[in-house]
């Protein structure tokens, strides 16, 4: 059998010389691409914006092609900072979506770009040349699940901007439009606080039935700490969750917060006994007892309001220092009437039948 016959084995060998030679020609020198990035960027300085722009797009094709991580987000930050330096906002969308569309862009290099331009946000003159930035970066990362946390916080900031406009409703609308309960990636208090934050929405604009619903995908078990929720635990289907955004509070502020919702939410349904429950959650939440500023102590007499009927709105944090216990007993065992002691000041006896009593 001579060495040039076709067989499998030489096909195999034709294969493997033929990956190396590709190999060695997409190595690129690291140091001399980030000279060239500096060179190209320099012109921009000097007042050659396009040809600075044409410098850096063709540095990072060349990175592309060679699929090397490092150099393209190099190329690509670069892209993106000439623009911005320039003030030149609508070239720096353009180059963004030009960047995300150019064929075999790899994943890494996306998302690199997307985190560095959302830094751009803040900085920006007015409102409306942040919401265009905003919309273009969504644009960007729909339908990419590697870039599903970064489209998230975008659509917050920008539901956060309706409503300090006073927009409740489209704020509402805009931040349900992402399901973050299915993000493997994102740490579980972002993805709380999210949640809280819908349902926060809902509830401004009266929208009871749909912040009951999203209510429902937090389980009160999920403020309990476990394994796999700090960062870089290993998530769903082995993906590692990412670090929480800045300003995301803890669980335990969470928990309060979460508790505080619901117990808005049973007063417009004037569930008192649920209410109850809330409030005995918050009363045995850590640290809160040791507290004095969250739950002060109140004595019942301080709660009297000439022995008449009060609802827990008008109490506060206070209200499990009142008497609960003829809600409950009537809630659970309707036969069995909860009477006072016959000491007590009440002349008519206890009437608390899912109310609360104050005379106790």
């Amino acid at each position: 059998m001579s060495v040039g016959e076709f067989t499998v084995s030489n096909i195999h060998m034709d294969e493997d010389k033929r990956e190396e030679e590709k190999q060695k020609d997409s190595q690129l020198d690291i140091e001399k691409f980030k000279v060239d990035v500096a060179a190209a960027e320099q012109l921009a300085e000097q007042g050659d914006f396009t040809r600075s722009l044409e410098a850096l797009l063709n540095l990072e094709k060349q990175a592309r092609v060679a699929e090397d991580v490092t150099a393209s987000k190099a190329a690509c930050s670069a892209v993106l900072q000439v623009c911005h330096k320039a003030n030149h906002l609508k070239q720096l969308e353009e180059h963004i979506v030009l960047l995300a569309k150019r064929r075999g862009q790899l994943k890494q290099v996306i998302q690199a770009f997307v985190r560095q331009a959302m830094g751009y946000i803040d900085g920006l003159p007015n409102q409306e040349s942040q919401v265009s930035l905003i919309k273009t970066l969504q644009t960007v990362t729909e339908g990419k699940i590697f870039v599903e946390i970064e489209r998230a916080r975008l659509t917050r900031k920008l539901a956060a901007m309706r409503e300090a406009e006073g927009n409740i409703a489209e704020a509402a609308d805009i931040l349900q439009e992402v399901a973050v309960e299915t993000f493997g990636a994102m740490a579980k208090t972002e993805k709380i606080a999210y949640i809280l934050e819908q349902v926060r929405l809902c509830l401004a604009k009266k929208d009871y039935i749909r912040a009951q619903i999203l209510a429902r995908k937090i389980s009160p078990r999920a403020f309990q700490k476990q394994q796999g929720d700090s960062t870089g635990e290993i998530g769903i289907e082995g993906t590692a969750i990412e670090e929480a955004d800045a300003g995301i509070p803890s669980l335990g502020e969470l928990k309060l917060r979460y508790y505080e919702l619901m117990i808005t939410y049973h007063q417009h349904y004037n569930s008192y006994l649920e209410i109850c429950r809330c409030y005995k959650a918050i009363y045995e939440s850590d640290g809160v007892q040791d507290d004095p500023a969250v739950w002060g102590p109140v004595s019942c007499r301080d709660r009297r309001v000439g022995h008449s009927w009060q609802r827990p709105q008008k109490l506060g944090v206070h209200w499990l220092h009142v008497c609960t216990l003829g809600c409950l007993v009537n809630h659970f065992a309707p036969s069995a009437r909860f009477a006072p002691a016959a000491s007590s000041n009440l002349s008519g006896g206890c009437r608390c039948r899912q109310q609360v009593c104050l005379n106790h």
